[in-house]
């Protein structure tokens, strides 16, 4: 037994352990990027939790065990859009980001979006929720076309069709003058 009082099979258990080892830094620095620290590392030990108790839902013959720890994390942060939303106004109209105090990883590529950073915040507030979703589990979380399906319950081609979207409504956002193509460019090269 558990400490939830559940019956754990040991291959379960050990499932869980690794995925857990494997994944958990993942899914925190994917939450990290979305919202501040505290809370990241609260969902990100909800996502576990989560997990853990559903464990026996999980099915290998429908998906990776990072896909859908990465769903169970997006279920998450669904809860905390409309905060999310209103920080990313908020960015915008004063140009103070909330999270990058914190952030240290791609140093040198945050340094040159810098000047762009509130114009990026407005264009991703401006996006559909499922549109930003895709789009972010797509270039802040390197999940391939097939995970993010996996991961938000979607077909391929519907995450294809929003990552799309998105893509160019922030390009429209952004402007020929202003966008950075740079950061845009490199996320379709990283990720293909």
């Amino acid at each position: 037994m558990d400490e939830f009082g559940q019956q754990v099979d040991v291959r379960d258990r050990k499932l869980f352990e690794e995925a857990f080892d494997q994944h958990y830094e993942l899914i925190f620095r994917y939450l990290r990027r979305r919202i501040n620290s505290e809370l990241a590392s609260d969902l990100t030990a909800e996502t576990f939790f989560i997990a853990l108790r559903d464990l026996d839902k999980f099915d290998p013959e429908r998906g990776s065990i990072r896909a859908w720890l990465f769903g169970i994390a997006s279920n998450q942060m669904k809860r905390e859009k409309r905060r999310e939303k209103r920080e990313l106004r908020a960015f915008a109209r004063t140009g103070v980001d909330p999270a990058a105090s914190d952030l240290t990883a791609d140093s040198d590529r945050r340094l040159d979006a810098r000047s762009h950073q509130q114009e990026l915040a407005a264009g991703l507030a401006s996006l559909e929720t499922g549109d930003r979703e895709a789009l972010l589990l797509y270039s802040w979380a390197d999940l391939t076309y097939e995970e993010i399906a996996q991961a938000l319950g979607i077909p391929v081609g519907t995450v294809k069709s929003r990552i799309a979207r998105a893509r160019g409504k922030l390009r429209k956002h952004l402007g020929a003058s202003s966008a950075p193509a740079s950061g845009l460019q490199n996320e379709e090269v990283t990720n293909g």
